[in-house]
């Protein structure tokens, strides 16, 4: 076992917290695609999450949307649109999800951040507070 694979399993059991959202995932048969589909997709998304640093979302926000792209019926007309891709790390992994459910994954980005604005923001979803400034993302 090479160092980066001994350093991908400890990473790995290091995510335990996330075991949980994973299994649900893996054994949800109501997601349109095999068991082993959506097994090497989970593998896939700890792939991009090990190969990147500081990432502004956990598996279990990833998951949220990979469902319901996946949940999308294949005969349904349209697009996945991610309007805002800061890193692309949420890119990668939400374009994978889009070509297992076929369909066309479109990325907009200004690519300057954030605009500067004044909209009042109370508290996120985790309960803390959120700022939103100029150049952020």
């Amino acid at each position: 076992m090479s160092w980066e694979d001994k350093s991908n399993f400890i990473r790995f059991f290091y995510t335990r917290r996330y075991w949980g959202d994973c299994l649900n995932f893996l054994f949800d048969n109501s997601l349109g695609v095999s068991f082993w589909k959506r097994f090497i997709l989970l593998k896939r998304l700890y792939a991009i999450t090990f190969a990147t640093e500081n990432i502004p979302h956990s598996q279990q926000q990833i998951l949220v949307f990979v469902r319901a792209i996946l949940r999308t019926p294949r005969s349904s007309d349209g697009v996945i649109v991610e309007a805002g891709c800061f890193k692309g790390i949420s890119s990668a992994k939400l374009s994978i999800a889009a070509a297992l459910a076929g369909k066309e994954f479109i990325i907009c980005d200004s690519f300057e951040g954030l605009p500067d604005n004044d909209e009042p923001h109370d508290k996120g979803i985790y309960g803390r507070p959120l700022t939103f400034n100029e150049g952020d993302y």
